[in-house]
């Protein structure tokens, strides 16, 4: 037997081993040419993703072949199967990476999304040239779906439904974190408590649906009013809090917070109605002297707040031991 005729048998041989190998594997592989066409596939590639019977049927075509004809059997869902260009385009990102790279991807097989996630390199001849690429991919449809699930409870749980603001569980769960983060760069974190004055006034004179969207505008420009590292959380009714990061001193403070004060003192129209509302808001600090817990911290500011509605509110107070004494 020639050399030619023994290199053919032993590529054969490699051939058929990495089909036994692979035939029962449920993750997806392939090797393609620079154009795309399968060098090689297995079985779970065909059930899951080209819809064919079997390797042999994949060889020497490419993905827009087998979306194609799957497109041709439905035409009248001209979306039934959109993973043969998507598959095409991250070979070409792979091939002018020259690089091993990962990607998720996803689109619709068989009228159905698909996630899928997706490793692929070049590979390169015995010259060192580029000669196409390998990959293999893992269906993970389902753990998308218990990711997004999972994201949907936690929006439940830790969001206001009405203004989507972060509510009371999310507070308390992250001003521990402020807590820590403050006593390591020894700054002061301050908590804001605020509540719409006459808010009950307007919700019995314009009903509840205009109280809920003057609740809703006034989360809008609140969120405006602060930075980027500070907590709005709406904590039930007309009531919110702000956790106020890396605070220096309490004119930093007082900027901030007058700040928010103003943008909700601004009149604003809703529907046909032109409504102006106030504002009454109590601070307090954490620093390392108090050492306090998340709840102390908002009672303290909650008291501030009383104060500035008895001081005749659309006010900020500052919180002083004398108020918990009273």
């Amino acid at each position: 037997m020639d050399k030619t005729s023994l290199d053919n048998t032993a590529a054969m041989h490699d051939v058929t081993l990495l089909r036994l190998l692979t035939k029962y594997l449920p993750d997806m592989l392939w090797i393609k040419d620079m154009e795309g066409r399968y060098i090689y596939a297995n079985q779970a590639l065909c059930d899951n993703l080209l819809i064919a019977d079997c390797p042999d049927e994949v060889i020497g075509k490419d993905d827009l072949y087998f979306a194609q004809r799957q497109r041709n059997m439905h035409k009248d869902i001209p979306d039934w199967h959109t993973f043969g260009e998507i598959c095409a385009n991250s070979d070409h990102v792979v091939e002018d990476a020259n690089q091993p790279m990962q990607f998720e991807e996803y689109g619709n097989v068989k009228g159905k999304l698909m996630y899928l996630e997706v490793f692929k390199a070049p590979f390169f001849d015995e010259n060192g040239n580029m000669a196409g690429t390998v990959g293999v991919g893992r269906d993970i449809t389902e753990l998308k779906r218990s990711q997004e699930s999972m994201q949907e409870w936690q929006d439940m749980a830790y969001k206001d439904s009405l203004t989507k603001l972060p509510n009371r569980l999310f507070l308390l769960n992250q001003i521990p974190r402020y807590i820590t983060a403050a006593k390591r760069n020894n700054y002061k974190l301050a908590i804001a408590y605020l509540d719409l004055d006459g808010f009950k006034e307007i919700n019995d004179t314009y009903g509840h649906q205009t109280g809920d969207q003057l609740l809703i505008n006034i989360s809008a420009r609140m969120q405006k009013a602060i930075r980027g590292d500070d907590i709005l959380a709406r904590i039930g009714g007309d009531e919110f809090v702000v956790l106020l990061n890396s605070q220096s001193n309490q004119a930093e403070t007082t900027r901030i917070v007058q700040r928010i004060l103003e943008t909700v003192s601004s009149p604003m129209m809703i529907d046909t109605v032109r409504i102006s509302v106030s504002i009454s808001i109590g601070v307090t600090y954490y620093s390392q002297a108090n050492e306090l817990t998340a709840k102390a911290l908002i009672s303290q500011a909650d008291r501030a707040m009383y104060e500035a509605k008895k001081r005749g509110k659309n006010r900020i107070v500052f919180y002083d031991e004398s108020m918990s004494d009273e």
